[in-house]
């Protein structure tokens, strides 16, 4: 047993301790509290022509303020770190939606999303105790107006201010964030079967037999997958392990624009139609792919993006298509079973009764094939250029063409109500943090640029000149248009009737030219007086808001960049959106990184080796840091925040095989569908694979001192569906019967602090919290300056002798502006079960182990001053075997030991 004797000077006395396999403490001597703290209100900071900082800004901030500061401040002067989680990617949809057949049982509600209310003090606790000081709460314009625009669902606006309510009797702060995925609406969908429904099985079974495994999901292209997701099931369905009768079970869709929306910007369209969701390219595939040249042109395509895949595609040995083949077959048969049959179908029945959308994987590669999604963004931010003659009567009836408003003004004018009631309710709780106007809004105009082109130039060789521009490749370019108009994503070029293709397609009341211009400076143009709008718009409810803006998620001008290689600001095509004219901006982008899975249908996801996630922190770092710092030169150095970012908890070193009729896990398990197996094979390696991402990311976060909301935490996660939209897993909880649950602070899970009860069979258990669950600083005295903390899933370089420093914390930042305390996160039955050594440059440190928090109160006020604090376990030792013994506290739950003079 080792011992020191160790001086007490503050009370006068010597304590001896030992310190061991045990540590037998003693309370302090001195008579230092706890002082309770609690939420106040923020603002972000503008330099006057004073020469100091003023938080929040003036109300004559346009003459006053003469440049803006990246930090967000508390009323009590200190500088707030936002180390927050989006609840929940399970808001997305409605709480009355079937997840199967994805139909609602009367009129759409949202009250229960995030989670009902009589479980908000159980969820909230989990939260607080992960250590997430703030949420994003994903709220919905479908939930407010489910309706119209006149019909207001005043309950959910209720739910939604007792949400915010309950959040900061927990300390939480909250950013309201109005949500949608760029595709814009979840009446923008795509049904298709996944891998749980017989005809992909059986259609996986025969290529397996017949085609020598092509298709397999160890493959390049899952082409079995591929053709089942589109074939409808002629029978009984499976979903989620219950039989259905729906020919379809599963749906790719967009979220947040209620019905009302899409209808009112697609008049033409029947929303109602049987066969609406139904992907519509399967109605004009089969004939077009009957052709040879056809399929060649394909082929050329694929080519020119992966040579592997269309290889595949390509001729086998005996010269035949043998894979386009297999697809006939299987559609033949496949469109037998619509609920219409579609000989009675002419093709302006198909696009009156249909949208384009897909059933990617990635639903994101709608955002640049569908004509709907950007026929739908392009009306709701530039309807008055785009669509001048497409108007809507915003009441009951109207007489006079005078009465009724073109469809941006209406669109425009119901989101701006909305915003208007929410803040409202919400404006007077002092933890609301701000209002993020616009989840992911998108830009790309790329296919209705095309279109227009088509439907103006009434020629192909105009459009194929327009890619050509973009591409240089002009047998490229001319395949490309061939295929997109043969499978229905662009109208013909029909110059005898081109009136009848437009009106049948939603051109007629489109100023086409006006639509070849979206392309240009469309963050400025459009967005930038968007934002104002809502910005100013809430700001008369709530003058203390802090507006959080992002840009457009995908933009011609962004493809531009990639393919020239170019930073955002740095072509003559770009005309960069700056900081809007409001008092008080935060720029709220959101970053994921190599994570996704391949374009396709049921596509698995990425399978990653150990050592293709190690050492990426400096690398994201980098990229972290040209999105932020690029945005900043135009913006004025406002505050940023990283809305989202995160993994999925489907990523594995392990494909999901099928063999003996069914998908299995890497360890021969049965499953039902590949994203279940996918996770599984996850789990069984104890998600390694996201650890070592989100350790990362979090590394190159804390590098930069960047504030972060994760994505995300859902109590509707499963293993078959993710969160409930489009199969994503990103949730960093999951349920776990109560006979497999084990704690973490013990081996019990009742009672953990860190894992929530669902129901007496089930608790929610966090995943890798080993690496979101970490010491940072809530609130700042000073001046932000570094910040580093190491999991056991760091990349070590060992020295010598000396243990790596597993669990240190290390902060520093420049002279206390407040005698506030500096207030630290203690991740305590995570990372320091047996206690924590603390270091501290100078001032007195309290203890609150109730909430896990470290108040540091700086007694050390000359400029220029670096407060530096360190914390660690009790197992890092000297080198010499020996504990460090030049500690200044000892901390174990609520006995605190100190060596520091008073």
């Amino acid at each position: 047993m080792i011992t020191q004797k160790i001086m007490r000077e503050n009370c006068g006395k010597a304590i001896i301790i030992a310190l061991a396999t045990s540590l037998f403490l003693l309370p302090s001597c001195g008579k230092r509290e706890y002082k309770s703290q609690r939420l106040s209100k923020v603002s972000v900071c503008c330099v006057g022509h004073d020469g100091r900082a003023h938080c929040p800004p003036p109300e004559n901030y346009k003459e006053f303020c003469i440049d803006w500061l990246p930090y967000i401040k508390d009323q009590k002067g200190r500088y707030v770190f936002l180390h927050g989680v989006n609840v929940s990617g399970s808001n997305k949809f409605p709480v009355n939606e079937d997840p199967c057949t994805f139909t609602v049982n009367g009129v759409p509600t949202y009250v229960g999303k995030p989670f009902p209310l009589d479980k908000a003090d159980e969820y909230f606790r989990q939260i607080k105790n992960l250590g997430f000081n703030s949420i994003r709460l994903i709220i919905s314009f479908e939930g407010v107006m489910p309706e119209s625009p006149d019909k207001i669902d005043t309950e959910y606006l209720d739910y939604i201010a007792k949400i915010v309510e309950k959040a900061w009797e927990y300390d939480i702060y909250v950013l309201l964030d109005s949500h949608t995925d760029a595709v814009f609406s979840r009446f923008l969908i795509s049904r298709f079967n996944d891998t749980e429904s017989p005809i992909v099985k059986q259609i996986r079974n025969l290529l397996s037999i017949g085609l020598g495994g092509v298709g397999g999901l160890g493959g390049v292209l899952p082409i079995a997958e591929f053709i089942g997701a589109l074939v409808p099931n002629p029978g009984k369905n499976k979903c989620m392990g219950r039989d259905i009768n729906s020919p379809y079970n599963n749906a790719v869709r967009g979220n947040m624009f209620p019905k009302w929306a899409v209808q009112a910007i697609f008049p033409e369209r029947d929303l109602d139609s049987p066969l609406w969701g139904y992907p519509r390219i399967i109605f004009f595939l089969y004939n077009f792919i009957r052709k040879d040249e056809n399929w060649e042109k394909i082929v050329r395509v694929v080519k020119k993006f992966d040579k592997n895949i269309g290889k595949q595609l390509d001729k086998d040995q005996e010269g035949r298509y043998a894979i386009r083949d297999t697809i006939l077959d299987f559609l033949g048969e496949g469109l037998k079973n619509f609920p219409i049959p579609i000989t009675d179908l002419s093709p302006e029945d198909i696009i009156r009764q249909t949208t384009d959308m897909l059933p990617f994987t990635n639903w994101g590669v709608n955002v640049i094939t569908s004509l709907d999604v950007q026929r739908a963004w392009a009306a709701f931010f530039a309807g008055k250029d785009a669509y001048p003659e497409l108007k809507i009567c915003p009441k009951d009836e109207c007489n006079e063409p005078k009465e009724y408003i073109n469809i941006q003004e209406y669109l425009q004018s119901a989101y701006e109500k909305m915003w208007r009631e929410i803040a409202k309710r919400v404006k007077d709780y002092p933890n609301v943090l701000g209002y993020d106007l616009m989840n992911e809004p998108s830009g790309f105009f790329l296919i209705l640029t095309l279109a227009a082109a088509y439907l103006q130039l009434g020629s192909k060789q105009g459009v194929v000149n327009i890619l050509n521009s973009i591409f240089a490749d002009e047998q490229f370019s001319r395949d490309l248009v061939d295929i997109l108009s043969g499978v229905g994503i662009l109208p013909p070029v029909e110059e005898e009737n081109r009136d009848e293709i437009k009106r049948v397609w939603g051109f007629d009341k489109a100023n086409l030219l006006a639509i070849l211009g979206l392309n240009y400076g469309f963050n400025r143009n459009y967005l930038l007086p968007f934002h104002e709008r809502m910005g100013k718009a809430i700001l008369e409810e709530d003058n203390d808001a802090i507006i959080f803006v992002e840009p457009t998620i995908s933009s011609l001008e962004a493809l531009l960049f990639f393919v020239s290689g170019a930073n955002p600001g740095e072509t003559y095509f770009d005309l960069p959106y700056y900081r809007p004219d409001l008092a008080q901006v935060v720029y709220a982008p959101h970053w994921y990184a190599d994570i996704y899975p391949f374009p396709g249908f049921n596509s698995p996801y990425r399978v990653f080796n150990i050592s293709e996630k190690r050492r990426k922190a400096s690398e994201y770092r980098n990229s972290i840091y040209g999105m932020i710092s690029s945005a900043r030169k135009y913006m004025g150095s406002i505050p940023a925040v990283l809305g989202e970012f995160g993994t999925y908890f489907s990523l594995s070193t392990t494909n999901v095989s099928f063999f003996l009729g069914t998908y299995r896990t890497a360890e021969g398990e049965p499953v039902d569908n590949i994203w279940q197996g996918a996770v599984e094979n996850a789990r069984n390696e104890n998600f390694i694979i996201p650890k070592l991402i989100l350790n990362d990311y979090y590394e190159a976060l804390d590098e930069l001192f960047q504030s972060r909301i994760l994505w995300c935490w859902s109590w509707e996660n499963n293993d078959w569906r993710g969160e409930g939209w489009n199969a994503e897993n990103f949730s960093i909880v999951e349920p776990v019967p109560a006979e497999k649950c084990k704690g973490i602070k013990s081996v019990s899970c009742e009672g953990d602090p860190y894992i929530a009860k669902i129901d007496k069979n089930t608790y929610l258990v966090p995943r890798v919290y080993e690496i979101y669950s970490r010491p940072y600083p809530r609130f700042l005295a000073g001046k932000p300056k570094s910040m580093r903390f190491f999991t056991k899933y760091h990349y070590f370089d060992p020295d010598k002798g000396i243990l790596n420093p597993v669990g240190e914390f290390v902060l520093e930042y420049d002279s206390k502006e407040t005698d506030e305390p500096t207030e630290i996160f203690i991740p305590y039955y995570i990372y320091y079960p047996d206690g924590f050594f603390v270091w501290v440059s100078d001032g007195y440190v309290v203890y609150d182990h109730k909430n896990f928090r470290l108040y540091w109160y700086n007694e050390a006020d000359q400029p220029g001053f670096t407060h530096k604090i360190i914390i660690r376990g009790p197992i890092i030792t000297d080198g010499k075997g020996e504990p460090f013994d030049d500690w200044d506290y000892f901390i174990k739950e609520d006995v605190i030991i100190s060596r520091k003079k008073k």
